[in-house]
């Protein structure tokens, strides 16, 4: 779609929660509920009554009173209630305790598979990242260090720890980081960790692990590298 000449059919396919989760302060939940509504052809009032359900939104208290956790709720329910094509989601688990967190992956999950939507999110919260999204970008001071498809992520990196005398320990496009501890090294290894494995077994060295890594643990490799 051209956004400068169909801006307001943009907006209209597009559900945004923002990073600041601030809204009109003197109106409660139901009442930003009902001046949201009229703007969205594809608002769901079902959706509504789930997801304050679901989510346990005090409706009818003012939004400046509730507490940030409630507060981010609300920002979600009004987003998954417009039945968008597109979902922006900065930093959606703002304040949410571990339970609401649980169930807002699911939600998320569910809308994804049910309503065909894409939803687009940014998270410090690797764990949550690595639950539900299916393509994923590591960013460190505005800079994008990789983006590729999730599986392909976590098949490709690997952390190999072998043993034996004269071990290499250059890095290379393929070994992001070598750690040396006494007759040990770990091989921080962004691709092919079987044919290097096999390569330092064919050198004489003892492979004792080939482990796979968090996401958490991939960007604090990334960032590290990168400084």
């Amino acid at each position: 779609m051209n956004v400068a000449a169909e801006l307001t059919a943009v907006l209209q396919q597009t559900a945004f929660v923002s990073e600041k989760k601030t809204l009109y302060p003197s109106l409660t939940p139901s009442e930003l509920v009902r001046f949201s509504r009229g703007f969205y052809p594809t608002w769901s009032d079902s959706s509504v009554d789930k997801y304050s359900r679901l989510l346990e939104i005090p409706m009818q208290q003012r939004f400046e009173k509730l507490s940030h956790g409630n507060q981010t709720k609300v920002w979600l329910l009004l987003a998954l209630s417009q039945s968008a094509d597109l979902l922006i989601l900065d930093e959606p688990t703002t304040a949410l305790d571990p339970i609401s967190v649980d169930q807002l992956m699911h939600v998320l999950a569910e809308v994804a598979l049910d309503r065909g939507c894409t939803i687009f999110f940014s998270s410090h919260q690797l764990e949550e990242v690595e639950r539900i999204a299916e393509y994923a970008g590591f960013m460190d001071q505005g800079k994008l260090l990789l983006e590729s498809r999730l599986d392909d992520i976590k098949n490709e990196f690997r952390l190999i720890t072998a043993a034996g005398n004269s071990l290499p320990s250059q890095t290379s496009s393929q070994v992001l980081s070598v750690a040396a501890e006494g007759d040990f090294c770990r091989y921080f290894v962004t691709s092919d960790a079987a044919g290097f494995a096999a390569g330092l077994s064919r050198n004489g060295a003892t492979v004792t692990d080939v482990a796979p890594l968090s996401l958490r643990e991939i960007f604090l490799q990334l960032v590290q590298k990168e400084q």
